[in-house]
């Protein structure tokens, strides 16, 4: 799945620019996870190096994950409500 490819080329994207945050010899894992309302929910799994450097990691990824969905012209899903008014 594209969506699950780019997820991981995020993650080793990541590893490579960020000090050893992210840990290059953990082979990342991203998998279909849910079906939602408004969205399909993926999960991705890396090893970090730190606790302390999760929010970090997380940032960067989520970073690079935004560019290249974009780049690919995958779109985010975002919940529509419609509301009637009577008179």
């Amino acid at each position: 799945d594209e969506v699950e490819k780019l997820l991981l080329q995020a993650v080793k994207e990541a590893a490579k620019k960020n000090n050893n945050i992210v840990i290059k010899d953990f082979e990342p894992i991203a998998r279909f996870s849910n079906f939602r309302q408004s969205s399909l929910d993926f999960a991705l799994v890396y090893r970090i190096s730190s606790y302390t450097n999760q929010a970090q990691a997380s940032s960067d990824i989520r970073e690079d994950v935004l560019k290249l969905f974009r780049k690919h012209k995958i779109e985010m899903p975002y919940p529509i409500t419609t509301v009637k008014l009577q008179k």
